[in-house]
């Protein structure tokens, strides 16, 4: 299995889960997001529930047979929508990642690498130039902000002395 950004998160954990990682034998992770966490189940929730309201749908009956009834450009033009309303400066977070949780992975990557799941399964790691600029590209709150305000977004997301990311 294999998958680039939000795809090589994918197939880590799929390669990770108890219930599939048996099934796989290799794995390729291309610029995977592995900084950050998995979302919370309660997060991810409320994350569903504001891309039902973009779409008109109501949250209380199930909407799989809707959302398939639902043209693809429509679906991701709500998908920028959420983007656009959850983004915030200095988060490279997107809306909808796996999650932990009963209903995701039991355990974080870090942990279930630990337990050595991944163990006789060849791993081709790689990472992508420019990964972020698509993120970044059309978002408003980042194409508005002056250098100074950019660099003090990457002082607060970097540990250490400011002067080595001014």
């Amino acid at each position: 299995v294999g998958g680039q950004s939000a795809g090589a998160f994918s197939a880590l954990y799929l390669a990770l889960s108890p219930d599939t990682g048996p099934h796989i034998s290799q794995v390729i992770s291309q610029s995977g997001p592995f900084g950050l966490v998995p979302q919370s189940p309660d997060e991810a929730a409320s994350h569903a529930i504001r891309y039902l309201e973009i779409l008109g749908l109501d949250s209380s009956a199930d909407p799989l047979a809707a959302l398939r009834a639902i043209p693809a450009e429509q679906l991701l033009a709500a998908y920028q929508q959420l983007a656009e309303d959850l983004a915030r400066p200095g988060s490279v977070a997107p809306p909808m990642y796996p999650v932990l949780g009963a209903a995701g992975m039991p355990v974080t990557w870090q942990q279930a690498l630990a337990s050595r799941r991944l163990d006789g399964k060849p791993l081709l790691a790689g990472t992508t130039r420019n990964e972020m600029t698509a993120f970044f590209a059309f978002n408003p709150h980042i194409q508005d902000i002056s250098t100074d305000q950019a660099r003090s977004i990457v002082a607060g997301q970097v540990d250490g002395d400011r002067k080595s990311v001014v």
